[in-house]
């Protein structure tokens, strides 16, 4: 009776499901498709972010506000003012 914990299947995967009476596997649906409903912003070079807690990094800096820094499928996270971190 243990089902996944996940609730993060893709669109087009939860739609080659068949149907189903088990009340675990309608749970975990319905979160599946909770999450996808959610609205998301694609993460830009250059854009200044607020986390909803503070981070705190092996340096020893913690904060919540980073800029994104982009390079191809790179995502990278700096604190406001240290420029560009390295890759």
């Amino acid at each position: 009776h243990m089902g996944p914990c996940e609730a993060e299947c893709p669109e087009r995967i939860l739609a080659l499901l068949g149907d189903t009476d088990d009340p675990g596997a309608l749970h975990w649906r319905r979160r599946c498709l909770e999450r996808l409903a959610r609205p998301t912003r694609q993460l830009e070079h250059g854009m200044h972010i607020r986390l909803p807690n503070p981070v705190r990094f092996t340096d020893g800096y913690e904060g919540d506000e980073f800029i994104v820094h982009k390079r191809g499928r790179k995502i990278a996270l700096a604190k406001p003012g240290s420029g560009y971190p390295s890759y």
